[in-house]
This record gives C-alpha cells, structure tokens and sequence, in this order.
C-alpha cells in the first residue's frame, strides 16, 4: 500500500509544474523572436529590391547602364506573362 504525499512529494511536483510552465513561456519566446527575425528580414530584402529598382532605371537615364543589358537579363529571369508585360517584354 502506498504512503500519502509527502511535503518532498508536494514540493517536488510544484517544481515539475513550474518547469513545464517555463519551458512553454521558452518555447513562446523562442517562436516570437524566430518571427521577429523573419519579419526583419523580410524587410530587409523589400528595401534592397527597392533600392535595387530606383538605382538601375536612374543609372540607365543617365548613360551610366545598358537599357538593352538590362532587358536580356530580365528577358532570361521572367517566365511569368504577367511580370514580362509589366517590362514590355
């Protein structure tokens, strides 16, 4: 037959308790900082695409890039209708 709990029994499964309940706030923290991330990220790479896309037409507007280099490579890097319409292609 088995004993009552004892107060180390008690006091133990608090502490197991407690655990399970940190390592679940943890695991809360550890997604919200991965989405952070990747939002900063995300951000990151909208603003070179951007950057990017103000530099190359006012680089070609003053002689500086090839329109015609320009097109092939986007002519080569667009499968999509939509997108080469959007460049006359």
């Amino acid at each position: 037959m088995r004993s009552a709990s004892t107060p180390v029994d008690a006091k133990l499964e608090e502490k197991r308790v407690k655990l399970k309940q940190l390592k679940a706030q943890q695991h809360l923290i550890d997604n919200r900082l991965r989405y952070v991330a990747a939002k900063q990220a995300r951000r990151e790479d909208t603003r070179r695409k951007i950057l990017t896309g103000t530099v190359i037409p006012a680089k070609i507007e003053r002689k500086e890039f090839d329109e015609k280099k320009l097109r092939a490579l986007l002519d080569e890097a667009l499968p999509r209708g939509d997108d080469r319409a959007s460049f006359g292609l």
